[in-house]
């Protein structure tokens, strides 16, 4: 509202504010801070997860059977039968030899 008084003019404004607060973000932004966050967490456990202690298990085809505490992975690598090996936590395997051999089989191949 402008009220005037011959040469002088006084201004009165009502400043409007706002019915939420100026400093929360827009929803965009919110956005690219949660993607930053999940990128930052996937890099992160990657990360971690590549310095875990792994053992190369050269198998094909395998399987794995749980027995007690032991899991037992078979599978076929060897050209002189079917290998095992063995593990308590899946991660750490130790060789354990041939659970059959071709030479206790009537098979030729």
């Amino acid at each position: 509202m402008v009220i005037a008084n011959k040469n002088t003019y006084f201004c009165s404004v009502k400043l409007i504010t706002p019915h939420f607060p100026l400093f929360i973000p827009s929803f965009f932004t919110l956005m690219r801070r949660l993607s930053l966050f999940l990128l930052l967490a996937v890099c992160s456990l990657l990360v971690a997860y590549s310095q875990l202690p792994k053992s190369i298990v050269p198998l094909a085809d395998p399987y794995i059977l749980l027995d007690g505490d032991t899991y037992y992975a078979y599978g076929t690598h060897a050209s002189d039968g079917i290998e095992y090996w063995t593990s308590t936590d899946l991660q750490g395997w130790t060789y354990g030899g041939l659970a059959l051999s071709k030479t206790n089989t009537s098979e030729q191949r």
